[in-house]
């Protein structure tokens, strides 16, 4: 008998095992992609990640899904947020009062963080 799957991971694993969850992906195909991600989910009983648990999960949002990843990092520059990649961090904080500031996110970090 395996580990019993927390309620939230069961979301996941059905929202990957239904189709409704695909991503872009640059190597292989989405459905050998997300058989292999729901397997890893089953798998997982405790986040390695807690702050960002879809990373164990789905991996990383710089890897699995480059151009969606950068697209999102490039836009927030555009508007004048100073993004900052440091490893176990994920923060947004203004530096002024009504204006853009400072996001903190781990190189790593998952497409939901």
């Amino acid at each position: 008998m395996g580990a019993k799957i927390p309620p939230e991971r069961q979301k996941q694993i059905d929202a990957l095992e239904s189709g409704e969850y695909t991503g872009k992906r640059t190597k292989g195909t989405i459905k050998s992609e997300n058989e292999a991600a729901i397997q890893n989910a089953k798998k997982i009983t405790q986040f390695d990640n807690p702050a960002d648990p879809f990373r164990d999960v789905i991996g990383s949002g710089s890897k699995f899904h480059p151009e969606e990843w950068n697209r999102l990092i490039k836009e927030m520059e555009e508007n004048g947020v100073e993004v900052v990649h440091r490893e176990d961090a994920m923060d947004y904080g203004p530096l002024r009062k009504g204006k853009p500031g400072q996001l903190l996110i781990d190189p790593e970090a998952s497409m939901s963080a």
